[in-house]
Protein backbone atom coordinates (compact mmCIF):
# COMPACT_ATOMS: atom_id res chain seq x y z
CA UNK A 1 0.00 0.00 0.00
CA UNK A 2 1.08 3.16 -1.11
CA UNK A 3 0.10 6.64 0.59
CA UNK A 4 0.30 10.24 -0.73
CA UNK A 5 3.36 11.87 0.24
CA UNK A 6 3.24 14.92 2.93
CA UNK A 7 5.14 17.54 2.72
CA UNK A 8 5.04 18.47 6.31
CA UNK A 9 7.47 20.56 8.96
CA UNK A 10 9.07 18.52 11.17
CA UNK A 11 7.17 17.66 14.54
CA UNK A 12 7.54 20.44 16.61
CA UNK A 13 8.07 18.86 19.94
CA UNK A 14 10.61 21.48 21.04
CA UNK A 15 13.19 18.34 20.33
CA UNK A 16 15.38 16.60 17.54
CA UNK A 17 16.11 19.94 15.62
CA UNK A 18 19.03 18.13 14.45
CA UNK A 19 19.77 14.16 14.52
CA UNK A 20 20.08 12.38 17.92
CA UNK A 21 23.45 11.29 19.10
CA UNK A 22 22.96 8.70 21.67
CA UNK A 23 24.12 5.14 22.28
CA UNK A 24 21.43 2.14 22.30
CA UNK A 25 22.07 -1.63 23.72
CA UNK A 26 20.91 -3.21 20.84
CA UNK A 27 23.61 -3.92 18.20
CA UNK A 28 25.89 -5.28 20.83
CA UNK A 29 23.97 -6.43 23.73
CA UNK A 30 20.63 -8.00 22.44
CA UNK A 31 18.04 -8.63 25.45
CA UNK A 32 21.85 -8.68 27.65
CA UNK A 33 19.55 -5.48 29.66
CA UNK A 34 20.10 -3.92 32.95
CA UNK A 35 20.39 -0.88 34.99
CA UNK A 36 23.74 -2.12 35.91
CA UNK A 37 24.65 -2.51 31.83
CA UNK A 38 22.69 0.95 31.38
CA UNK A 39 24.65 2.78 34.13
CA UNK A 40 28.17 1.01 33.02
CA UNK A 41 27.88 2.80 29.53
CA UNK A 42 26.53 6.11 30.48
CA UNK A 43 29.68 6.36 33.05
CA UNK A 44 31.95 5.88 30.01
CA UNK A 45 29.93 8.07 27.80
CA UNK A 46 30.73 10.30 30.37
CA UNK A 47 34.32 9.26 30.86
CA UNK A 48 35.82 9.18 27.48
CA UNK A 49 34.23 12.32 26.69
CA UNK A 50 31.38 11.60 24.14
CA UNK A 51 28.72 12.92 26.54
CA UNK A 52 30.28 15.81 26.23
CA UNK A 53 30.22 15.90 22.27
CA UNK A 54 27.23 15.91 22.56
CA UNK A 55 26.09 11.72 22.76
CA UNK A 56 23.11 12.14 25.70
CA UNK A 57 20.89 10.03 24.77
CA UNK A 58 21.56 6.42 26.68
CA UNK A 59 18.77 3.94 25.14
CA UNK A 60 17.25 0.64 26.63
CA UNK A 61 16.31 -1.39 23.56
CA UNK A 62 13.67 -4.04 23.29
CA UNK A 63 13.72 -6.91 26.65
CA UNK A 64 13.70 -4.20 29.59
CA UNK A 65 9.90 -5.59 30.16
CA UNK A 66 8.33 -7.86 32.36
CA UNK A 67 6.37 -10.30 30.34
CA UNK A 68 2.68 -8.65 32.06
CA UNK A 69 1.85 -5.03 32.90
CA UNK A 70 0.67 -4.85 36.02
CA UNK A 71 -2.69 -4.15 38.05
CA UNK A 72 -3.47 -0.70 36.40
CA UNK A 73 -2.28 -2.12 32.73
CA UNK A 74 0.68 0.15 33.23
CA UNK A 75 4.14 -1.53 31.17
CA UNK A 76 6.69 -2.69 34.30
CA UNK A 77 10.34 -3.05 34.02
CA UNK A 78 11.94 -6.80 34.93
CA UNK A 79 12.32 -6.70 38.61
CA UNK A 80 15.53 -8.36 38.41
CA UNK A 81 17.22 -6.59 35.70
CA UNK A 82 15.82 -3.55 36.78
CA UNK A 83 15.47 -3.70 40.89
CA UNK A 84 15.45 0.11 41.29
CA UNK A 85 12.83 0.76 38.41
CA UNK A 86 13.10 2.68 35.58
CA UNK A 87 12.22 6.25 37.33
CA UNK A 88 15.49 5.73 39.22
CA UNK A 89 17.52 5.04 36.77
CA UNK A 90 16.47 8.12 34.73
CA UNK A 91 17.25 9.83 37.74
CA UNK A 92 21.10 8.63 37.76
CA UNK A 93 21.32 9.39 34.50
CA UNK A 94 20.46 12.74 35.05
CA UNK A 95 22.87 13.43 37.58
CA UNK A 96 25.33 12.90 35.14
CA UNK A 97 23.80 15.13 32.25
CA UNK A 98 22.49 12.37 30.27
CA UNK A 99 18.75 11.42 28.82
CA UNK A 100 17.19 7.89 29.25
CA UNK A 101 15.66 6.56 26.50
CA UNK A 102 13.35 3.23 26.04
CA UNK A 103 11.83 1.48 23.33
CA UNK A 104 7.98 0.14 22.83
CA UNK A 105 6.78 -1.18 19.89
CA UNK A 106 3.17 -0.19 18.04
CA UNK A 107 1.99 -3.22 17.76
CA UNK A 108 0.84 -5.72 20.51
CA UNK A 109 4.00 -7.49 21.02
CA UNK A 110 7.39 -6.31 21.03
CA UNK A 111 9.86 -8.17 18.37
CA UNK A 112 11.25 -9.99 21.43
CA UNK A 113 8.03 -11.08 22.89
CA UNK A 114 7.12 -8.52 25.28
CA UNK A 115 4.03 -6.32 26.07
CA UNK A 116 3.38 -3.89 23.04
CA UNK A 117 2.08 -0.24 23.23
CA UNK A 118 -1.11 -1.31 20.76
CA UNK A 119 -4.21 -0.07 22.73
CA UNK A 120 -2.12 1.58 25.48
CA UNK A 121 -0.62 4.31 23.73
CA UNK A 122 -1.96 7.22 26.19
CA UNK A 123 -1.20 4.95 29.31
CA UNK A 124 2.40 4.42 28.35
CA UNK A 125 3.25 7.41 26.86
CA UNK A 126 2.18 8.93 30.44
CA UNK A 127 4.15 6.28 31.53
CA UNK A 128 7.22 6.87 29.98
CA UNK A 129 6.44 10.62 30.73
CA UNK A 130 6.53 9.72 34.86
CA UNK A 131 10.18 7.96 34.51
CA UNK A 132 11.69 10.55 32.82
CA UNK A 133 11.92 9.28 29.56
CA UNK A 134 13.37 11.37 26.90
CA UNK A 135 13.62 9.60 23.68
CA UNK A 136 11.11 6.36 22.38
CA UNK A 137 12.34 3.68 19.99
CA UNK A 138 8.63 2.62 18.24
CA UNK A 139 9.01 -0.44 16.45
CA UNK A 140 7.06 -2.20 14.40
CA UNK A 141 6.51 -6.28 15.48
CA UNK A 142 3.54 -7.75 15.62
CA UNK A 143 0.46 -5.48 14.29
CA UNK A 144 -3.02 -6.05 14.22
CA UNK A 145 -5.00 -6.36 10.80
CA UNK A 146 -5.76 -2.54 10.45
CA UNK A 147 -1.94 -1.29 11.57
CA UNK A 148 -0.45 -3.87 8.85
CA UNK A 149 -3.10 -2.31 5.89
CA UNK A 150 -2.38 1.48 7.48
CA UNK A 151 0.08 2.02 10.47
CA UNK A 152 -0.50 5.93 10.07
CA UNK A 153 -3.16 6.29 12.68
CA UNK A 154 -1.09 4.16 15.47
CA UNK A 155 1.86 6.19 14.99
CA UNK A 156 0.02 9.28 15.17
CA UNK A 157 -1.68 8.02 18.30
CA UNK A 158 1.90 7.71 20.16
CA UNK A 159 2.78 11.07 18.60
CA UNK A 160 -0.40 12.65 20.32
CA UNK A 161 -0.49 10.80 23.24
CA UNK A 162 3.31 11.48 23.84
CA UNK A 163 2.90 15.49 22.80
CA UNK A 164 -0.35 15.53 25.81
CA UNK A 165 1.92 14.64 28.43
CA UNK A 166 4.01 18.24 28.19
CA UNK A 167 7.71 16.12 28.28
CA UNK A 168 9.66 16.41 25.65
CA UNK A 169 10.52 13.08 24.35
CA UNK A 170 12.25 12.65 21.12
CA UNK A 171 9.88 10.06 19.21
CA UNK A 172 12.04 7.62 17.06
CA UNK A 173 9.98 5.70 14.81
CA UNK A 174 11.12 2.17 13.57
CA UNK A 175 9.05 1.10 11.36
CA UNK A 176 11.86 -0.17 8.66
CA UNK A 177 10.43 2.25 5.91
CA UNK A 178 7.37 0.55 5.03
CA UNK A 179 4.22 2.02 3.30
CA UNK A 180 7.43 4.58 2.39
CA UNK A 181 6.68 6.39 5.66
CA UNK A 182 9.73 8.96 4.69
CA UNK A 183 6.93 10.71 2.44
CA UNK A 184 4.66 11.13 5.69
CA UNK A 185 6.27 10.26 9.22
CA UNK A 186 7.54 13.91 9.32
CA UNK A 187 4.25 15.24 10.81
CA UNK A 188 4.84 12.96 13.65
CA UNK A 189 8.11 11.70 14.74
CA UNK A 190 11.48 13.33 14.58
CA UNK A 191 12.86 10.54 12.96
CA UNK A 192 11.73 7.50 11.04
CA UNK A 193 13.68 4.25 10.18
CA UNK A 194 14.12 3.70 6.22
CA UNK A 195 15.00 0.09 6.28
CA UNK A 196 15.05 -3.05 8.06
CA UNK A 197 18.04 -3.71 10.48
CA UNK A 198 21.78 -2.73 9.85
CA UNK A 199 24.81 -5.49 10.92
CA UNK A 200 28.09 -4.31 10.91
CA UNK A 201 29.35 -5.66 7.45
CA UNK A 202 30.57 -3.55 4.49
CA UNK A 203 28.04 -5.00 1.87
CA UNK A 204 24.80 -4.07 4.30
CA UNK A 205 26.17 -0.31 5.10
CA UNK A 206 26.45 0.42 1.63
CA UNK A 207 23.31 -1.64 1.18
CA UNK A 208 21.51 0.83 2.97
CA UNK A 209 23.04 4.16 1.62
CA UNK A 210 21.81 3.24 -1.49
CA UNK A 211 18.98 2.76 -0.51
CA UNK A 212 18.62 6.36 1.08
CA UNK A 213 20.25 8.44 -1.56
CA UNK A 214 17.29 9.62 -3.45
CA UNK A 215 15.30 10.86 -0.06
CA UNK A 216 16.77 14.03 0.90
CA UNK A 217 13.50 15.58 0.17
CA UNK A 218 11.77 14.64 3.08
CA UNK A 219 14.43 15.50 5.32
CA UNK A 220 14.48 19.02 7.45
CA UNK A 221 14.97 20.47 11.42
CA UNK A 222 13.00 18.16 13.37
CA UNK A 223 12.81 14.86 10.90
CA UNK A 224 15.42 12.81 9.61
CA UNK A 225 15.58 9.83 7.43
CA UNK A 226 17.21 7.11 10.08
CA UNK A 227 19.40 4.82 8.44
CA UNK A 228 19.90 2.64 11.57
CA UNK A 229 22.57 2.85 13.83
CA UNK A 230 25.89 2.92 14.62
CA UNK A 231 28.28 0.22 14.14
CA UNK A 232 31.73 1.53 14.54
CA UNK A 233 33.38 -0.91 17.21
CA UNK A 234 30.33 -3.17 17.01
CA UNK A 235 31.37 -7.03 17.18
CA UNK A 236 28.12 -8.71 15.70
CA UNK A 237 26.29 -11.46 13.13
CA UNK A 238 25.04 -11.29 9.99
CA UNK A 239 21.52 -10.55 10.04
CA UNK A 240 22.33 -10.13 13.73
CA UNK A 241 21.83 -13.87 14.36
CA UNK A 242 23.90 -15.17 16.76
CA UNK A 243 23.70 -18.75 14.69
CA UNK A 244 25.14 -16.68 11.79
CA UNK A 245 29.20 -15.69 11.16
CA UNK A 246 30.50 -13.46 13.18
CA UNK A 247 31.19 -9.85 11.14
CA UNK A 248 32.69 -7.04 11.72
CA UNK A 249 34.12 -3.41 10.18
CA UNK A 250 37.32 -2.73 9.41
CA UNK A 251 38.75 0.81 10.75
CA UNK A 252 38.87 1.90 7.27
CA UNK A 253 34.92 0.95 6.84
CA UNK A 254 33.86 2.39 9.88
CA UNK A 255 35.21 5.49 9.58
CA UNK A 256 33.41 5.93 5.93
CA UNK A 257 30.30 4.41 7.50
CA UNK A 258 30.12 6.77 10.51
CA UNK A 259 31.17 9.81 7.67
CA UNK A 260 28.13 9.30 5.55
CA UNK A 261 25.84 8.88 8.27
CA UNK A 262 27.02 11.97 9.11
CA UNK A 263 26.67 13.66 5.79
CA UNK A 264 23.49 12.26 5.28
CA UNK A 265 22.32 13.52 8.61
CA UNK A 266 21.05 10.09 10.05
CA UNK A 267 20.70 10.06 13.57
CA UNK A 268 24.18 8.73 15.42
CA UNK A 269 23.19 6.19 17.56
CA UNK A 270 26.26 3.61 18.72
CA UNK A 271 26.11 1.04 19.71
CA UNK A 272 29.18 -0.35 20.08
CA UNK A 273 30.57 -1.76 24.14
CA UNK A 274 31.93 1.19 25.45
CA UNK A 275 33.96 -0.53 28.15
CA UNK A 276 36.15 -2.57 25.36
CA UNK A 277 36.03 0.02 22.75
CA UNK A 278 39.69 0.50 20.64
CA UNK A 279 41.09 3.71 20.64
CA UNK A 280 40.43 3.79 17.02
CA UNK A 281 36.78 3.67 17.03
CA UNK A 282 36.39 6.37 19.71
CA UNK A 283 38.62 8.73 17.38
CA UNK A 284 35.93 7.98 14.59
CA UNK A 285 32.53 8.46 17.02
CA UNK A 286 34.46 11.19 18.55
CA UNK A 287 35.13 13.35 15.57
CA UNK A 288 34.29 16.88 16.39
CA UNK A 289 34.45 18.06 12.48
CA UNK A 290 32.39 15.11 11.75
CA UNK A 291 29.80 15.25 14.39
CA UNK A 292 29.17 19.37 13.56
CA UNK A 293 28.66 18.42 9.65
CA UNK A 294 25.77 16.27 11.12
CA UNK A 295 24.02 18.44 13.47
CA UNK A 296 24.87 21.69 11.51
CA UNK A 297 21.51 23.73 11.92
CA UNK A 298 20.19 23.57 8.37
CA UNK A 299 19.27 20.04 8.64
CA UNK A 300 20.41 18.92 5.06
CA UNK A 301 20.61 15.64 4.16
CA UNK A 302 23.70 14.97 1.61
CA UNK A 303 22.96 13.44 -2.00
CA UNK A 304 24.59 12.02 -4.50
CA UNK A 305 26.11 14.12 -7.00
CA UNK A 306 28.44 12.05 -9.15
CA UNK A 307 29.24 8.48 -9.84
CA UNK A 308 32.05 6.61 -11.82
CA UNK A 309 31.47 2.83 -12.34
CA UNK A 310 34.18 0.61 -14.77
CA UNK A 311 34.56 -2.87 -15.61
CA UNK A 312 31.60 -5.80 -14.73
CA UNK A 313 30.63 -5.83 -11.44
CA UNK A 314 28.45 -8.83 -10.73
CA UNK A 315 27.22 -8.84 -6.98
CA UNK A 316 29.32 -6.69 -5.71
CA UNK A 317 32.78 -8.15 -6.84
CA UNK A 318 34.93 -7.17 -10.31
CA UNK A 319 34.36 -9.58 -12.67
CA UNK A 320 36.16 -7.93 -15.14
CA UNK A 321 39.73 -9.40 -16.56
CA UNK A 322 41.19 -6.22 -14.93
CA UNK A 323 40.35 -4.40 -12.49
CA UNK A 324 36.86 -2.60 -11.73
CA UNK A 325 36.47 0.79 -10.30
CA UNK A 326 33.14 2.41 -8.46
CA UNK A 327 33.23 5.92 -6.27
CA UNK A 328 31.03 8.36 -5.54
CA UNK A 329 30.90 12.22 -4.41
CA UNK A 330 28.67 12.76 -2.08
CA UNK A 331 27.22 16.70 -1.37
CA UNK A 332 25.39 18.22 2.34
CA UNK A 333 24.61 22.12 1.98
CA UNK A 334 25.89 23.42 5.26
CA UNK A 335 24.16 26.45 7.53
CA UNK A 336 25.35 29.47 5.18
CA UNK A 337 25.29 29.69 1.11
CA UNK A 338 29.01 29.51 1.70
CA UNK A 339 29.45 26.41 2.65
CA UNK A 340 29.10 22.38 1.88
CA UNK A 341 29.92 19.04 3.20
CA UNK A 342 31.85 16.48 0.37
CA UNK A 343 32.62 12.68 1.11
CA UNK A 344 34.95 11.70 -2.17
CA UNK A 345 33.96 7.65 -1.30
CA UNK A 346 35.82 4.54 -3.31
CA UNK A 347 33.02 2.14 -3.07
CA UNK A 348 35.23 -1.01 -4.12
CA UNK A 349 34.29 -4.30 -3.62
CA UNK A 350 31.48 -5.05 -1.61
CA UNK A 351 32.46 -7.77 0.58
CA UNK A 352 36.10 -7.26 1.35
CA UNK A 353 38.20 -3.81 1.06
CA UNK A 354 41.80 -6.01 0.54
CA UNK A 355 40.30 -7.73 -3.15
CA UNK A 356 42.97 -7.05 -5.89
CA UNK A 357 40.73 -5.76 -8.56
CA UNK A 358 40.33 -2.61 -6.86
CA UNK A 359 42.98 -0.10 -6.00
CA UNK A 360 43.32 3.63 -4.87
CA UNK A 361 40.95 5.88 -6.99
CA UNK A 362 41.67 9.94 -7.52
CA UNK A 363 38.46 10.87 -6.88
CA UNK A 364 37.62 14.47 -8.80
CA UNK A 365 34.81 16.66 -8.56
CA UNK A 366 34.31 19.90 -10.24
CA UNK A 367 33.35 22.31 -8.05
CA UNK A 368 30.69 23.58 -10.14
CA UNK A 369 28.95 19.98 -9.53
CA UNK A 370 28.76 21.33 -5.78
CA UNK A 371 26.95 24.25 -6.29
CA UNK A 372 30.14 27.15 -6.80
CA UNK A 373 30.45 29.05 -9.51
CA UNK A 374 33.03 28.97 -12.27
CA UNK A 375 35.62 31.59 -10.79
CA UNK A 376 35.45 30.77 -7.28
CA UNK A 377 38.18 30.02 -4.94
CA UNK A 378 37.44 27.20 -2.46
CA UNK A 379 39.28 26.42 0.72
CA UNK A 380 39.29 23.16 1.44
CA UNK A 381 39.72 21.23 4.97
CA UNK A 382 39.81 17.43 5.32
CA UNK A 383 37.89 17.12 8.59
CA UNK A 384 39.07 13.38 8.93
CA UNK A 385 43.17 14.92 9.38
CA UNK A 386 41.57 17.84 11.04
CA UNK A 387 43.89 19.53 7.85
CA UNK A 388 43.54 22.68 5.57
CA UNK A 389 44.22 21.38 2.31
CA UNK A 390 44.69 24.79 0.95
CA UNK A 391 42.27 27.28 -1.02
CA UNK A 392 41.63 25.35 -4.89
CA UNK A 393 40.24 26.46 -7.96
CA UNK A 394 38.18 24.42 -10.33
CA UNK A 395 37.40 21.03 -8.88
CA UNK A 396 39.28 19.18 -6.01
CA UNK A 397 41.03 15.85 -6.34
CA UNK A 398 42.51 13.52 -3.76
CA UNK A 399 43.40 9.80 -3.96
CA UNK A 400 40.53 7.40 -1.47
CA UNK A 401 41.22 3.35 -0.79
CA UNK A 402 38.73 1.36 -1.49
CA UNK A 403 35.92 1.66 1.45
CA UNK A 404 37.81 4.85 2.11
CA UNK A 405 36.63 8.25 2.22
CA UNK A 406 37.98 11.84 2.10
CA UNK A 407 35.18 13.87 3.94
CA UNK A 408 35.91 17.47 3.56
CA UNK A 409 34.43 20.52 4.47
CA UNK A 410 34.51 23.35 1.51
CA UNK A 411 34.23 27.13 2.02
CA UNK A 412 34.15 29.79 -1.13
CA UNK A 413 36.90 32.29 -0.54
CA UNK A 414 35.32 35.83 -0.61
CA UNK A 415 32.64 36.90 -3.07
CA UNK A 416 29.45 34.58 -4.07
CA UNK A 417 29.61 30.98 -3.51
CA UNK A 418 27.10 29.62 -5.84
CA UNK A 419 26.14 29.95 -9.37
Amino acid sequence: VEFAPQFAQGLENGVGRTPALGWNTWNQFGCNVSAALILEQARLLVSTGLAEKGYKYVNIDDCWQNHTRDSHGKLQADAKRFPDGISALSKELDAMGLLLGIYSDVGTKTCAGYPGSSGSYEIDAATFAEWGISYLKFDTCSLTAAERKDPRPAYGEMSTALNSTGRPILYSMCNWGQHKSYQWAGGMANSWRTTEDIWPQWQRVVELLEANKDLAQYARPGAFNDMDMIEVGVNGHVFNQKLLPRTKLTSREAESHFSLWALMSSPLILGLDLSQAPQWALDIVGNDEVIAMNQDAAGHQGNLVAEVKHGSILGGKCVSLGNCTHTQVWRKQLAGVQSVGVVLFNRGDDWTENSPKWQVETVQIPFSKLGFAADVSVHVRDVLEHKDLGVMTGSVALPVPPHGVRTLVLKAVGGAAYA
